[in-house]
């Protein structure tokens, strides 16, 4: 295989974040408000 460096320009990133788990019982929420709608995932 070849592999080519390369170089990129500084850029600036933003997104959002939740913590949740399969056992939580909120999980739902938590996802579905990532989405902006909360209790989709019920």
């Amino acid at each position: 295989m070849e592999y080519e460096i390369v170089t990129l320009e500084e850029k600036t990133v933003a997104g959002i974040a939740a913590r949740t788990n399969n056992a939580a019982p909120d999980m739902g929420s938590v996802i579905g408000s990532l989405w902006g709608c909360p209790g989709f995932w019920l």
